[in-house]
Parts: structure tokens; C-alpha cells; sequence
């Protein structure tokens, strides 16, 4: 469509010479008690969101001194990521290779995040750089529940072959993390990659950031531009054009896995702009996966709680009414700035999280109320129970007292009719009494 399009060719020298990152972020849950949260203090950098482009209540909600926050982070050396999950002592950039049938492609680790949150869900954002976009599309094989690519190292030693999903997954029990569907199920399965590409120059209109974010959502070159109008979900979010140059300096395309950023930097200083995405950009991502994840979880809890039980019904309810009141963000609240405010707004609405909290809500109430109705009918029928043994005790105590006064000579009858006229007097004059 834009290969006609003389703007988007005269990018395209610039747009090849791309640095190329991605946080590729995994959900995980645990269960309570499970999280060490002591080994990750110890062995990670415990990090409080400082990010001004988010609003003092965003970052409130993951401050870990705030009694009120939803959650916490840390930052995770690269080295010290590497060690963890595979036990490779490195002080420098170890390059890892991923293996296809299109060839070998050549990738290393960046440092990562840690998200986790009181709702029991948690994300490990694992950074990592390359120099082709292929690469991202060969790791993560997005919308494929198997990954056939082979994954290999080199040391002094030789080549070493390892599989990525089973280093994340010795890592994260390390952290007393599982995967979210299943202990067995393939982590990169439901990954979401927060993508970056660096180039040195500027936009110079909406359609040509378009196609170029397009591309790399889609994980292709640049030089291949394509549409896809089947793709409903897709949402661009643009910087504010430049009122000296009348250029654009970022523009981000938004989907329900992917979220993908292009901004020109004339130094090219990829270090500090994927460094920027993991602190102020990784945020907006979080805060979304965090409330769609949490859905997911209550519903999981849902299908496994026995309706005849009242407990866990009324805890879910509390729980997702402290959910929907302090664990959830609207757009307007997330940022003074209007850029991030579309992307989270972007997010929010392609993963459909809204319709998703008022459905696990609406369930819990159908629930709940089910659980109040089957309530008060043991609540009758224990009060028919003890009305009908009440019955039965005073039919047993009138009988014995026939019993007793058959048996019994004058004194005791006249002392019983004399009580029972006092007994009758007393309940007529509280009567009138009352009706005065």
C-alpha cells in the first residue's frame, strides 16, 4: 500500500538502521503464602513507580510504604536473571541464538521487572534486545500454543541447546510462581511483548508512523509494508507534532498482545530509551494485564468453588468489591498526559477488561444471591424444626404434668389451679397495660 508513498520510502533507510528491544511479559499466578518475598528483596532491586508521566495516584498504587497499594516491583539485573534461570555466571552481554527453519537469529538479555500483586497474579517482564525484528517473531511464535524454534548458547566449552520456557519456569518456582492456566503449559503462551524500536529520524506525517508501528506489531521488516484489515483490535496513538519541524516524534500501535513504540532519537542511545520504556512505559502495560488477569483468576476461582458453600462465595464478593474500589484505574486517572491516557485506554479497551470486571462481577452476585436464597431456606427449615420439636416438648411436658396431677392428692391440685389463675391475671394485665 505504501510502497507508491514517497514519505514512507524516504524512511525506510532510517527505519533499517532500527534498534530493536522488547519486554516480553509473562503472567504467572500463586497461591496465598506461596510468593518469597524476602528472596526477591534480597536478590532483586525493590522499585516504587517515580515515573512523572504517571499520576500521583497511579503511583501511589505501587508503592510498597502506601497501606493501600495494590502491589510491587523490583528491577532484575540482567546478570542476575541469567544466573537464576540457567545458572550462567556473566559479566558480559552473553549473545543467545534462536534456531528456525529460516535460519539462526542472534539475541541477548536486557534487565527485566517483576511485577506482583495482592490479587495473586504476578508478571515477569523479561527484557531483551536484537538486531532483527524476525527475532521477536521466532522467540515468541505469538498466537501458536508451541514454540518450535530451538534455542542455543556458546561457550568456551562449545554449543549448549536449552529450552527458554523451562528457564523461566526453574526461575519462577525459585519465586513460588506457576503458570496460569497450568503447572505444565508453555509460559510463552499467553505472553504479551511490549516492543521498541529506536530510530535517528523523525516522522514526517500520521500514515507513515501507521504503516511502521503496523510492521511491528506484526514482527516484519520494514521494507515489506502491509495491511491487515481483518485485524479489528488495533488502536495508534501519536506525540504531539513537533512546532518548529511539524514532525512526530514516537507513535505506539496498540493490540490485545502487543504493544509497539517507534521513537526517533538523533543519538540513538537505545540503552537509555528501552531503560525509559521499563520505567515509565512498563507501568501503563501492568496496571491493564494486572485487571485483565485478575478477571481471569476470579473466574478460575469461580468454576472451582462448590456453590453450596457460602464462605468462599462471600469471600470473592469482598474481594472483588476491594477490587473494583481500590485495584482498578480509569484512563482519565492514570496520567495528566494525554498520550498515555489513549494507550491505557487502548489497552483496556482490546482486551475488553471493563466488560470483563462487570462480568465476574455479575457472576458473583448471581452467585451470592443464590447463596442468600439457599440460606434462608435452611433458615426456615430449621426454624420448622425447632418449632415442630418445640411442639413436641410441650405436648411431653403437658403430659407428664396429667401425670403427675393423677397421681396427686388435693394440696397439689389447688396449689397448680392457683398458679395457673396468677400466671393468667399477671398476662391480662400486661395485656391492658400494652393497650393503654
Amino acid at each position: 500500500m505504501y510502497m507508491d508513498n514517497t514519505e514512507y520510502i524516504a524512511m525506510l533507510p532510517f527505519l533499517d538502521q532500527a534498534c530493536f528491544g522488547s519486554y516480553l511479559i509473562l503472567p504467572f499466578q500463586f497461591l496465598e503464602g506461596d510468593f518469597r518475598f524476602e528472596w526477591a528483596d534480597s536478590n532483586f532491586s525493590p522499585r516504587d513507580i517515580e515515573t512523572v508521566d504517571l499520576s500521583e495516584t497511579a503511583r501511589s498504587m505501587m508503592n510498597r510504604n502506601n497501606p493501600g497499594s495494590i502491589g510491587q516491583c523490583w528491577m532484575i539485573p540482567r546478570n542476575i536473571l541469567l544466573n537464576e534461570m540457567a545458572g550462567i555466571k556473566d559479566t558480559e552481554d552473553l549473545p543467545l541464538y534462536v534456531e528456525t527453519e529460516k535460519g539462526r537469529r542472534c539475541f541477548t538479555l536486557t534487565d527485566s521487572w517483576l511485577y506482583v500483586f495482592h490479587s495473586h497474579v504476578a508478571f515477569l517482564a523479561i527484557g531483551i534486545c536484537f538486531d532483527e525484528i524476525e527475532t521477536l517473531a521466532d522467540i515468541v511464535n505469538l498466537g501458536g500454543m508451541n514454540n518450535r524454534a530451538a534455542f542455543c548458547y556458546e561457550d568456551a566449552s562449545g554449543r549448549k541447546d536449552f529450552s527458554f520456557s523451562e528457564w523461566v519456569d526453574h526461575f519462577t518456582a525459585k519465586l513460588g510462581l506457576h503458570g496460569f492456566f497450568s503447572r505444565e503449559s508453555n509460559p510463552f503462551a499467553d505472553v504479551f511483548t511490549y516492543t521498541l524500536a529506536v530510530i535517528s529520524e523523525r516522522f514526517p506525517n500520521l500514515e507513515v508512523m501507521k504503516q511502521a508501528t503496523f510492521n511491528l506489531h506484526l514482527m516484519i521488516p520494514f521494507n515489506n509494508p502491509v495491511r491487515d484489515n481483518s485485524e479489528e483490535d488495533v488502536r495508534f496513538v501519536y506525540a504531539k507534532i513537533g512546532e518548529i519541524s511539524h514532525t512526530f516524534r514516537w507513535a505506539a500501535c496498540v493490540t490485545s498482545q502487543t504493544l509497539s513504540y517507534i521513537v526517533a532519537d538523533p543519538k540513538m542511545d537505545f540503552k537509555s530509551q528501552m531503560e525509559i520504556r521499563g520505567r515509565a512505559g512498563l507501568p501503563v502495560v501492568m496496571f491493564a494485564l494486572y485487571e485483565k488477569f485478575t478477571c481471569i483468576r476470579y473466574i478460575k476461582a469461580l468454576a472451582e468453588t462448590d456453590i453450596h458453600h457460602l464462605n468462599p462465595i462471600q469471600k470473592l464478593k469482598m474481594e472483588m468489591l476491594e477490587f473494583k474500589a481500590y485495584g482498578t484505574l480509569s484512563p482519565s486517572n492514570i496520567s495528566r498526559w494525554s498520550n498515555i491516557k489513549q494507550i491505557y485506554r487502548a489497552l483496556l479497551e482490546t482486551n475488553e477488561i471493563p466488560d470483563a470486571i462487570d462480568d465476574v462481577d455479575h457472576k458473583i452476585s448471581i452467585l451470592a444471591e443464590h447463596q442468600r436464597e439457599l440460606e434462608s431456606i435452611r433458615t426456615e427449615m430449621l426454624t420448622n424444626l425447632i418449632t415442630a420439636f418445640g411442639i413436641i416438648s410441650i405436648l411431653e411436658s403437658v403430659l407428664g404434668v396429667i401425670q403427675i396431677l393423677l397421681g396427686a392428692n388435693m394440696t397439689i391440685w389447688i396449689a397448680s389451679i392457683l398458679t395457673t389463675l396468677v400466671l393468667f391475671l399477671i398476662i391480662l394485665v400486661t395485656l391492658f397495660r400494652k393497650r393503654d
